[in-house]
C-alpha cells in the first residue's frame, strides 16, 4: 500500500516494505543522503512521528518538529496514523486528539497536551518517557517530565511536512480544509497564529487599557455532576471578572466573552455586540497596545492559550496562579501577577496601571521567555533532550 512520508523534509509516495517502528523506513538511497549529512553536520537525534491529531493543542509540537528539521536539528520522518493504529483505550477520542507519539534514537516518546494533569493509561504504558503540558509532580508518573505551556501555532507559510500527517484518504472537510491551510492555501480566508508573527510583534503599550477576552463552556450530558458544576462555576467567575473589569475601569476597559450561542443564553450581558472583536487578530492586536492583559485558567485548572500567547507578545498579565509546572518555571511576579479573587484581579490590574515599571519589566521577561522556551522549536527541543536523558 502507498503511503506518504517524509525524510529530510522531501514528502514522496513509496510503497512501504519492511517497516520500521511506525511503519516507515527510509530508501537505501535516502539513508545514503542521510548518513552524508551526519558526515557533515554531525550525529543529529533521529524522530520518527506518527500524526494522528487535528487539534489545534498539537500543531505547536508539529510545527516546533517541523522548524528543527527545516535546522537540520533533528531528523525527521512522519506518518499519518489510521484511526484503528493506536486507539486501545477507554477513551479512544481523548488519546487520539491530545497526543503525538513519537520514537526518538529509539526512545519511544509520547507528546501529553492534554488540559488534564492526568496521563491516559494506553498513552503511559506505551511510552518510555511522556512529556506532559499540565504536569503536576505530585501525582506525576516516575517517566512523565514537564513539556512547557500550550499555544495554537503554526510555521510560516507551507508546512513542509502536512502531506505526511495526512490519511491518503481525506474523508471529511476539516481534513481537507488542514490540509489546505498546512499548504498555505487557505490563509486567504483563515487567519492563524504564526511563528513569524510572534517573533515580529512585542507589545508596546500605549492606550493604557485592560484587555480580557474570554470563553464559556457547555457542560455536556457525559459530564459527572461534579465536573459539570466545575464548568458552571468557571463560567460564571469568567463573567462576574468581565462585569467587574468594565465597572471599574470604564472606557479603560476591553472585556467580553466569546459570542456562541450558550454565552448568549447565560451571559448576554458579557457578549460583544460585534462579533468580530473577538477574532483572533483583533483580540490580539488589543493585547499588543494594552497595559495589563487578564487570563484565567482552564479547564482542569490548566494554563491556557489566552496566557501564552500573551507572554509570547510579551504583555504584562495578570492571571489566576498557573496550577502546573512547565519545564522552565513560570514565575509570579517576574511573568505574570498572581490573582485569585475578583478583588485580587482589580487591585493587580491597578498596580500595573500605576506602576509603569513592574510592567515594563515584565514584559521584558516574557519576550525573553519566549525566544528561550516558549518559542515552539526550543520547546520541543528541549523535550526531546530530556527524552534522551532519561534514556541514559
Amino acid at each position: 500500500m502507498a503511503r506518504i512520508s517524509v525524510l529530510h523534509g522531501a514528502p514522496r509516495i513509496r510503497r512501504m516494505i519492511d517497516p520500521g517502528p511506525f511503519g516507515t523506513r527510509p530508501s537505501r538511497a535516502v539513508a545514503a543522503v542521510l548518513g552524508r549529512e551526519r558526515l557533515r553536520a554531525g550525529p543529529v537525534p533521529s524522530v520518527a512521528v506518527l500524526a494522528q491529531s487535528f487539534e489545534g493543542h498539537c500543531e505547536q509540537v508539529y510545527t516546533g518538529l517541523s522548524m528543527l528539521a527545516t535546522d537540520g536539528r533533528i531528523n525527521l520522518r512522519v506518518r499519518a496514523l489510521s484511526p484503528d493504529e493506536f486507539i486501545t483505550s477507554g477513551e479512544p477520542e481523548r488519546l487520539w486528539q491530545w497526543h503525538v507519539p513519537a520514537v526518538v534514537d529509539g526512545v519511544k516518546v509520547m507528546f501529553d497536551v492534554h488540559d488534564d494533569g492526568s496521563v491516559e493509561r494506553a498513552a503511559a504504558s506505551w511510552a518510555d518517557v511522556v512529556l506532559k503540558r499540565s504536569h503536576d509532580p505530585s501525582v506525576a508518573l516516575p517517566h512523565q517530565h514537564p513539556l512547557g505551556l500550550n499555544m495554537e501555532i503554526y510555521r510560516d507559510g507551507p508546512d513542509r511536512f502536512v502531506l505526511a500527517r495526512m490519511p491518503v484518504t481525506f474523508a471529511t472537510r476539516r481534513q481537507i480544509r488542514y490540509l489546505a491551510t498546512g499548504l498555505g492555501v487557505w490563509q486567504r480566508r483563515r487567519w492563524r497564529p504564526t511563528v513569524g508573527y510572534f517573533d515580529g510583534h512585542r507589545a508596546r503599550p500605549r492606550s493604557g487599557t485592560v484587555v480580557f477576552a474570554t470563553r464559556t463552556w457547555e457542560p455536556p450530558d457525559s459530564l459527572t455532576p461534579a465536573i459539570a458544576n466545575d464548568w458552571h462555576r468557571r463560567n460564571a467567575f469568567r463573567a462576574d471578572l468581565v462585569r467587574a473589569i468594565r465597572a471599574h475601569f470604564g472606557d479603560r476597559a476591553w472585556a467580553a466573552m466569546s459570542p456562541t450561542d450558550y454565552a448568549r443564553e447565560h451571559f448576554g450581558d458579557c457578549v460583544p455586540k460585534c462579533h468580530s472583536e473577538m477574532d483572533q487578530p483583533a483580540y490580539l492586536r488589543r493585547v499588543l497596545d494594552a497595559e495589563a492583559v487578564v487570563t484565567t485558567e482552564g479547564l482542569f485548572s490548566s494554563t491556557g492559550w489566552r496566557f501564552a500567547e500573551a507572554l509570547a507578545l510579551g504583555a504584562a498579565i495578570v492571571s489566576e496562579p498557573n496550577r502546573y509546572k512547565p519545564a522552565v518555571p513560570v514565575q509570579p511576579e517576574q511573568h505574570y501577577l498572581a490573582a485569585r479573587t475578583i478583588d485580587d484581579f482589580l487591585m493587580s490590574i491597578e498596580l500595573l496601571l500605576t506602576d509603569p515599571g513592574i510592567g515594563a519589566a515584565m514584559r521584558e521577561s516574557n519576550r525573553v521567555y519566549w525566544r528561550s522556551a516558549l518559542r515552539p522549536d526550543e520547546l520541543v527541543w528541549r523535550g526531546l533532550e530530556t527524552a534522551l536523558g532519561a534514556r541514559r
